[in-house]
Formats: C-alpha cells, sequence, structure tokens
C-alpha cells in the first residue's frame, strides 16, 4: 500500500508523525489529526493553479511533499508497505 508521512518538527530536532494519508482504491484516505485532515479534504492541494484533493489518487499523494515542506510541517516521500501508524 502506497502511504505519505505528515511529521512535525520538534524543538529537540526530533519529529513525530501526526497525519497518514494512504492510496485505498485510487483514493486517499488519511487519519490522524483532525484539522489537519479536514483542511486537505475541504481545501485540497494547490497544484499548477488547480485544487487536488484526496479523490484524485496518487495524484493527490505526489503532491502532499511539495506542498508540506517548511520547518515546521513535513511530508515524506511516497512509501510503500502494510505497516503504518500514526504514534
Amino acid at each position: 500500500m502506497k502511504f505519505v508521512e505528515l511529521y512535525k518538527i520538534e524543538p529537540v530536532e526530533s519529529q513525530s508523525v501526526v497525519v497518514i494519508c494512504r492510496l485505498l482504491h485510487d483514493t486517499v484516505v488519511c487519519e490522524g489529526d483532525k484539522i489537519i485532515i479536514e483542511k486537505l479534504t475541504n481545501e485540497g492541494l494547490l497544484n499548477d493553479g488547480k485544487r487536488i484533493f484526496p479523490k484524485d489518487g496518487m495524484t493527490f499523494l505526489k503532491c502532499l511533499r511539495f506542498s508540506f515542506k517548511s520547518g515546521y510541517l513535513c511530508a515524506s516521500d511516497i512509501m510503500d508497505s502494510d505497516i503504518s501508524s500514526v504514534t
């Protein structure tokens, strides 16, 4: 299963996963921080002037990496595994 983790950077050079977005049957399902998930679901991501939403599947996963790259909240590359959980 393909997935992306959104993680926040902690002050002591550590990180914690706050949202995991998984590709399930051509759509993305996210779990974790409800506020972030609500924003992703309602507002989507901006990509080349177009809004991309979880229903856009792999395109949405690919856009996460470029939409979350601040000093506070970042996204992983797309990973492929059956093992993943929000900590």
